[in-house]
């Protein structure tokens, strides 16, 4: 979160940024806690500003009840690959994580 909120300057750009953030964290080395339901609008754009005009996010998290408002988003194509990302015969009624690939309009 440190490196999304000051990247170094000389980073260059990304094509790819897979971000799979913890659902909590309280690390006593942030102001304040991260929730990954409260918090994933902001981080996605601070990914954004790190990637090449045709680069992509993959968004990742296993928090089970987070919900993709794509209203917080409206400046972003998001498609669910959720589906794709599980591994063969996973037979369990709710998936172990969802995934987005998430590119800039």
């Amino acid at each position: 979160l440190k490196f999304l909120k000051h990247p170094p300057g000389d980073i260059g750009r990304f094509h790819i940024i897979v971000f799979d953030p913890p659902t909590f964290s309280n690390s006593s080395s942030m102001d304040t806690p991260f929730r990954v339901q409260q918090d994933y609008p902001r981080c996605i754009r601070q990914c954004a500003q790190l990637l090449t005009d045709d680069g992509v996010i993959l968004f990742s998290t296993n928090y089970g009840d987070f919900t993709l408002d794509k209203r917080n988003l409206k400046e972003f194509r998001l498609e669910e690959i959720t589906r794709e990302t599980i591994p063969p015969g996973f037979t369990a009624k709710r998936f172990p994580h969802r995934c987005w690939m998430i590119r800039r309009r």
